[in-house]
């Protein structure tokens, strides 16, 4: 009989010195698992005492140890050993919470042949476990062409794939470090298959300092390398092409509020300076503006009203939309009427609704035909509350 078809779900958990978040992490997949099931631990010539914690764990958990070589190389060397149907990478920082392979295994059996990943959302967490800011919920209507193309809106950890689809587009491509992730959802977009979703958080996701993800130079190389390779290596739908500027230009973006988010403010200039030369109407879109009022917030808090200073947000990006007025001066007005909204919105989260409706109306002003809708909405739930 073949004992391969009988795991249902590998978990492959790629760990580089986290020796003192392993035994939490494979903790939370053993205190829930349903599933036939085999756990893979992937050793990325880490210098602490991982292996010496791998020793302390229950024997049937399969323990490969390679060369420092990137978490890409250490999720291809985990599939490569992998003989389950679906696959999880489970970084060794984070966990899993209860109900993530109920829920995940369960959508995925419902899900037809073209289905190659299932998505969930997640929690940030401090280093020490303890939940901060709000969930990230994924929305399975993003999950397309068009919207993964603007920025990676999923977290390794939190998917299960198909182990036949991974292994069709080649897995992890180990050129890209740090968003390695984000060029493998696209690959299967590429190879015609579909992404699924849990619209809830069954995953916590640890940002540690000094780690890859906090490093936004790297990431601007390697993310400006993914748009490089979609456009040379991948055959993207027209309407993605017809938007390549602003692709190139989204990432720019991206490093201008990591920048920020570093206090590098002079550079974080010069990276949205390049963004707007690209593709000028960087200045009026929506999600310009909200990475910009969020750009100086601590990341674990990001896109929440926690730890903002609204009045630094709005004196920030209104004086830098204001510096490109005189050669966009439509744009510009838009995207202080986005300003204001946005500024709106989180007031009124704040329940701080005289603010709310003073500075809808300054949106209002700045731009009637886009934000009377938004205006009229915004007032009409100050009154009510």
């Amino acid at each position: 009989m073949d004992t391969h078809k009988s795991v249902n779900i590998s978990i492959i958990i790629p760990t580089y010195n986290h020796a003192n978040f392993l035994i939490s992490c494979v903790e939370s997949v053993l205190t829930q698992i349903n599933t036939s099931f085999e756990i893979l631990i992937v050793d990325d010539g880490s210098t602490d005492n991982t292996g010496d914690v791998v020793q302390s764990l229950p024997t049937h958990i399969k323990y490969y140890r390679q060369e420092n070589s990137g978490p890409a190389s250490a999720r291809n060397n985990g599939l490569a050993n992998a003989v389950g149907r679906y696959v999880a990478f489970l970084d060794a920082d984070d966990f899993w919470l209860p109900g993530f392979s109920d829920l995940m295994f369960s959508k995925f059996e419902t899900c037809d042949d073209n289905t190659a990943l299932v998505a969930c959302g997640w929690k940030r967490i401090t280093l020490d476990g303890y939940f901060i800011g709000s969930p990230v919920l994924v929305d399975e209507n993003t999950l397309n062409w068009e919207n993964l193309m603007l920025g990676n809106k999923l977290t390794t950890s939190a998917a299960l794939l198909s182990r036949n689809a991974l292994i069709s587009v080649g897995c992890f491509d180990t050129d890209i470090i740090g968003v390695e992730d984000w060029y493998l959802w696209l690959k299967l977009l590429n190879a015609g298959y579909q992404i699924r979703a849990i619209n809830e958080p069954l995953v916590g996701y640890r940002g540690v300092p000094g780690s890859i993800s906090h490093n936004t130079l790297s990431m601007f190389e390697n993310s400006m390398l993914v748009i490089d390779k979609v456009f040379s290596d991948l055959s993207p739908p027209e309407t993605i092409k017809d938007k390549r500027a602003q692709y190139y230009a989204w990432r720019y973006l991206d490093a201008c509020a990591g920048l920020y988010e570093n206090n590098l403010d002079r550079q974080a200039l010069e990276f949205f300076d390049k963004a707007v030369k690209i593709w000028p109407n960087t200045l009026s879109h929506p999600h310009t503006i909200h990475l910009l009022i969020h750009a100086k917030q601590s990341y674990v808090y990001k896109l929440t009203p926690i730890g903002l200073n609204p009045e630094e947000s709005q004196t920030r990006t209104r004086d830098l939309l204001m510096n490109y007025k005189s050669d966009y001066p439509h744009y510009v007005a838009e995207g202080l009427s986005w300003m204001y909204m946005i500024l709106a919105r989180i007031a009124f989260k704040k329940s701080d609704f005289q603010s709310s409706r003073r500075l809808a109306l300054k949106s209002f002003f700045c731009n009637p035909s886009t934000q009377a809708a938004n205006f009229f909405k915004t007032l009409i739930k100050t009154i009510i509350n």
